[in-house]
């Protein structure tokens, strides 16, 4: 629909539409020195799960939780607004604060980790007959929000479906 109106408004222009799972591949592939690889965007309200093999893109994976909902899980489970769960957050990897508020962003963050990684767990499962996911990874989200998903995919509840049946 959106191409139709643009060809109306702009006859002699040449559109090309891409998800943003697509512009990082492309821009990766002219960087990595791998040839197989996943791409986990986490930005927004879903995860996106690319697979690269032998640079080629051969797979998206939308799974419903994204860093967005993180942050609304921790808003719950502190009572706050959801503008304020990233300062909870960033208070946690900053160690500032107090413990007992530290606890309990921990406590949401286990609880969100269980949720987006037995979500991801089910898609993957269902999604991947033909091919094992490559054993190297980017992961593309906010400074703030990376390093715990960096820390959720660190350990082996994924590792099944790894080409090396180890972590990432």
């Amino acid at each position: 629909r959106f191409r139709n109106i643009a060809k109306a408004v702009f006859p002699d222009a040449l559109f090309e539409l891409h998800s943003r799972s697509f512009a990082l591949y492309h821009a990766l592939r002219h960087i990595s020195a791998e040839a197989s690889y996943m791409i986990v965007d986490i930005r927004g309200e879903l995860t996106e799960l690319s697979v690269i093999k032998h640079g080629v893109l051969v797979d998206t994976i939308s799974h419903p939780i994204g860093e967005s909902n993180i942050f609304r899980m921790l808003a719950q489970e502190l009572g706050v607004p959801l503008a304020v769960a990233p300062s909870s957050l960033s208070l946690l990897a900053n160690k500032l604060g107090h413990d007992a508020e530290h606890e309990r962003v921990l406590k949401a963050l286990r609880r969100a980790r269980v949720e987006w990684l037995t979500g991801l767990g089910l898609i993957l499962k269902q999604t991947l007959e033909d091919y094992m996911l490559p054993a190297h990874m980017y992961v593309y989200a906010s400074t703030l929000a990376g390093p715990f998903f960096k820390e959720f995919l660190s350990g082996n509840e994924l590792y099944e479906y790894t080409s090396n049946n180890g972590s990432f």
